[in-house]
């Protein structure tokens, strides 16, 4: 299950659950959708996962080339212990700006209020 808020021009992606290949397919289509239509900086909010598999990983390493490509980015934030033993393990640390908090990566997005829902805009 993802949670999708828009802040500025900033995506926050919160999937809920383990990171397996049902949530890597979801969030996939999701910020590749975004992406197409011009949304290049995400921040994936895994405060609620509590597990990652080889292929979640995948997922963020493919979502971080994606949005790269475009002139964009994806930080993490909220990384629980076992999630972020995965993440170091993989060294994606190195990849990847991660923050403590929501709050401090919207900061380093230069996002200084809370985020609020987002609600698609209906095109006629």
């Amino acid at each position: 299950m993802l949670g999708v808020i828009r802040k500025g021009n900033v995506v926050v992606i919160v999937p809920k659950g383990a990171f397996d290949h049902k949530m890597a397919a979801e969030m996939e289509a999701k910020i590749f959708d975004y992406i197409d239509r011009g949304v290049v900086d995400f921040l994936l909010d895994l405060t609620k996962v509590k597990g990652i598999l080889s292929r979640g990983v995948h997922s963020l390493i493919e979502l971080y080339a994606r949005a790269h490509e475009k002139g964009g980015t994806v930080k993490l934030c909220g990384l629980q212990r076992d999630v972020k033993f995965v993440l170091e393990f993989a060294k994606l640390g190195e990849i990847f700006e991660i923050f403590d908090s929501q709050k401090a990566a919207l900061e380093s997005l230069g996002i200084t209020d809370g985020p609020r829902p987002y609600r698609p805009r209906h095109r006629h």
